[in-house]
Parts: C-alpha cells; sequence; structure tokens
C-alpha cells in the first residue's frame, strides 16, 4: 500500500484550571514537535460561545502557529463559510500566504460552528449545499489569477492559489469535494456513520480541477496511544479534564465542541497499547485506503499529547 501522510486536528481546548494564553501555548508547542516528527499539517478548528475553546478568531490562532513553526502547513480545519464573507475569507488567507507562502491550507465547512442564537448572529446566509458551492466558487475566483481584472479583488490574495479542502462527514459533502475536485476531509472522529458511502460517492464522481488531478482523501480519527500493555492500568490517567460547562440541557443548544465531545464517543478511534493500536491501524488502512490520517486527541497534557504523536507517527510510518 502507499504511504499514508499523517497531520492533526486541534480542537483548541482550554481545560479547567488553564488560562487562554497556557491553551495558546501548548499549542505552538505541540506543532513544533509534530513538525520534527514529520507531519504534514496542522489544522485549527474554529468554534464560537464557548470558554472550552480558544479558537473563536481560529485565523489568527493560525498566524501565530505559523510564525512559531518553518515547514509544516497550518490551516484552517475549518473556516465555517455561513459565518463569512468570501471576499475576506479569501483577504485573510491570502495575506497569510504572503507572510508564509505555501504553507497555508484552508479547509471549508459548511456548518456554522456553534450554538443555535449564536449562529444566528454571525451567519451572512442559510447554510445550503447550494449557498456553500456557491462560497467555494467565489473563493476560488478571489485567488485566481484572472480576478485581477474583476471590479473587486481580495488584494492580496490574487493568484495566490491558496488550496482549498472540503470538510465533511455526509453525502452532501462528498459530492461537493468532487463536484469541485477538492481534497476531501472526512470527520471519522464524530461521524463514521456515512464513511464508507461518502468516500465511494468521492471517489466515484471525482472530477480533475486544477489544483487536484485524482482524489485525496483525509480521515480524522481520535487518538490515544501508550506505549505498551505495562502502562494499561494508567491509562485511565490519560484521559481529556473536563472542559467547561454545557450551557444548556439540550442538544440543539450546546457549542459544536460541546456536541463533539459527545458524538466523539461513537467515532473512528486509534488508541490502546501501541501493538493494539497498530494493528488497528492496518485494520482501517485496508478498509478506507485514506491518503492521510489526520489525528484529534483529547489529552489533557502536552506530556501525554507529545508522547501520543510520537507514537502514532512510528505506527504509520513504520
Amino acid at each position: 500500500m502507499a504511504k499514508t501522510e499523517l497531520s492533526l486536528l486541534n480542537l483548541m481546548p482550554r481545560f479547567k484550571g488553564e488560562s487562554e494564553m497556557t491553551a495558546i501555548e501548548r499549542a505552538c508547542e505541540l506543532a513544533t514537535f509534530v513538525e520534527e516528527l514529520g507531519y504534514q499539517r496542522y489544522w485549527v478548528a474554529e468554534h464560537h460561545n464557548f470558554r472550552g475553546s480558544v479558537s473563536a478568531a481560529s485565523d489568527v490562532i493560525i498566524q501565530k502557529i505559523l510564525q512559531e513553526t518553518e515547514t509544516i502547513r497550518i490551516g484552517a480545519g475549518g473556516v465555517m463559510m455561513p459565518n463569512h464573507n468570501p471576499l475576506q475569507v479569501a483577504e485573510r488567507y491570502g495575506t497569510l500566504d504572503v507572510l508564509y507562502p505555501k504553507r497555508v491550507d484552508l479547509g471549508l465547512g459548511r456548518a456554522p460552528g456553534t450554538d443555535q442564537q449564536t449562529a444566528e448572529l454571525l451567519q451572512q446566509i442559510t447554510p445550503t449545499t447550494q449557498n456553500f458551492e456557491s462560497m467555494i466558487e467565489q473563493l476560488q475566483r478571489y485567488f485566481s489569477k484572472e480576478s485581477q481584472h474583476d471590479d473587486i479583488i481580495a488584494h492580496p490574495g490574487i493568484d495566490r492559489e491558496v488550496p482549498l479542502y472540503i470538510l465533511g462527514s455526509s453525502l452532501a459533502s462528498a459530492h461537493t469535494a468532487a463536484k469541485f475536485g477538492l481534497p476531501y476531509a472526512f470527520a471519522g472522529h464524530i461521524a463514521p456513520y456515512y464513511l464508507e458511502e461518502a468516500l465511494d460517492i468521492y471517489r466515484n464522481h471525482f472530477i480533475p480541477s486544477h489544483q487536484l488531478k485524482k482524489p485525496y482523501v483525509i480521515l480524522s480519527m481520535t487518538g490515544s496511544v501508550y506505549e505498551s500493555q505495562d502502562e494499561d492500568q494508567s491509562s485511565n490517567e490519560k484521559k481529556a479534564a473536563p472542559i467547561s460547562h454545557y450551557d444548556g440541557n439540550y442538544y440543539r443548544s450546546l457549542t459544536s465542541f460541546e456536541k463533539l465531545e459527545i458524538e466523539s464517543q461513537n467515532g473512528l478511534k486509534l488508541e490502546g497499547s501501541k501493538s493494539v493500536a497498530k494493528e488497528k491501524w492496518q485494520q482501517l488502512k485496508a478498509a478506507y485506503q485514506p491518503d492521510e490520517l489526520m489525528i484529534v486527541s483529547y489529552l489533557d497534557t502536552l506530556e501525554f499529547l507529545k508522547d501520543n504523536y510520537r507514537l502514532i507517527a512510528e505506527i504509520i510510518q513504520d
């Protein structure tokens, strides 16, 4: 089988008792660590109205991590497009590409990334597949060389060709990624139910594009790996500390970050001792054949996180 690239999605949690700066510093140090391990990319999620996350202004966090690293690709996992104007997104990520050429990724999501009340304040449009695809087309135009002749330009994003990625966990997102010929990042860590069918749709309906000539699948899953069975009894210590309390009793009132905590219980996982996790990875790789594995981890200390990502790198790169 072909080599699988390895990457990381950071939900930017702030655990109880931590300051916001501690959470940001941990994210930066983790980025430099996985860069040395050979990780391909490091993405930051966008979440709003939640004290347990520090990535509401994800592009600011991305700039900070780009500044602290040298070669690893850093990007949005992703920009929740209903909350943003495509012109502003192109301006911001075009500027990041000026500052850090060929290192910026722009993952695009159709969901608002927050609770219903906050979404109503943020949303530029009601999220639909049609609107989402229209915004993708606008972004592609703003980043193109041809846009320099348009009446409205996204300077300095013109001709930057910042790579776009479609995020999703549904069949609709698979169709969108295939239609535009873009890489497809499937959220297996929260929604594995449609994974097999979504990947079939994406691969079978893929239309080559200027950015991508053949399908490229990034599969995310939760990772929690320890060295050996001897650590089994102490592995319960490597659990995420409580993130801040829920905002309400109803699922619809929860922030997206809180929903992730719940949904991830049924998501794809790479966990256990190194030998157990390696066997599990071989099964997942054979079943889904991802081009890239993106790991999400909820471990609550930098030491645990470093051990986890080092062991996963050894498993994947073996």
